[in-house]
C-alpha cells in the first residue's frame, strides 16, 4: 500500500513538473504565433486581423452590464482585449498588464473569458481569482472567441478608429507595450 502511495505520488509529481515546464516555455514562446495562417496581416477588410476594421459590438461584463465597443472607444484611445483561461500563465500576463494600465491610463483593458458558460460562472470565476478590478466580457456565446481567434494568451489591440493594431499571443508583452506606445 505504501509503495503504490509512493509511487503515485512520484507520478503526480512528475507529470506535474512537465506541465509546469509547458507552462514556463507557455510564458515566452517563440515569437511566431501559433495560430492558423489566418491570422495574417491583411489590410482593409473588416474582422480581427491586424489591419481589418472591427465592426461594433455589444458584449455582457462580468456584472452583468451591457456595454459596446463604439461606446467604450468613445472615452478610450484604444481598447485592449486579453483572453484568460484564468491559470497561471494567464495570471502572470495579466499581472503585466496590470502594470500597464497605469502607463496607459486612456486605454481599457478588457479581460474575455471565453471559457465559463454564462455571466454568473464569469464572475465567480473573476472574483475567485481576484481580478475584480477589470472589467472582464463573459464571452459565453464565444463570438468574440470566434471573430478574433481568441484561445488562451491572445491579445487585441483595437484603437480609436476600430482598426485592429494587434492580434497574437501575449509572450512576453513587448510587442503590446511597443504597440501601446505608437497610439
Amino acid at each position: 500500500m505504501f509503495f503504490s502511495r509512493t509511487l503515485r505520488s512520484s507520478l503526480v509529481l512528475m507529470v506535474s513538473l512537465l506541465a509546469l515546464a509547458g507552462c514556463q516555455e507557455d510564458m515566452m514562446p517563440s515569437s511566431k504565433d501559433q495560430r492558423s495562417e489566418n491570422q495574417n496581416q491583411v489590410g482593409g477588410s473588416v474582422g480581427g486581423t491586424v489591419g481589418s476594421t472591427v465592426e461594433d459590438f455589444s458584449y455582457t461584463l462580468s456584472t452583468g452590464e451591457q456595454n459596446q465597443l463604439n461606446t467604450l472607444l468613445q472615452t478610450h484611445d484604444a481598447v485592449v482585449l486579453y483572453f484568460t483561461m484564468w491559470c497561471p500563465v494567464c495570471t502572470e500576463h495579466m499581472q503585466h498588464i496590470q502594470v500597464l494600465t497605469a502607463e496607459h491610463p486612456n486605454i481599457a483593458f478588457v479581460f474575455v473569458d471565453y471559457l465559463t458558460n454564462s455571466v454568473a460562472n464569469t464572475r465567480q470565476t473573476q472574483l475567485s481569482q481576484g481580478w475584480d478590478g477589470f472589467d472582464t466580457i463573459s464571452d459565453f456565446d464565444n463570438a468574440l472567441e470566434n471573430q478574433f481567434d481568441g484561445t488562451m494568451a491572445i491579445t487585441v489591440v483595437i484603437d480609436k478608429n476600430s482598426i485592429v493594431k494587434l492580434n497574437e499571443e501575449f509572450k512576453n508583452g513587448a510587442r503590446l507595450k511597443d504597440v501601446l506606445n505608437t497610439l
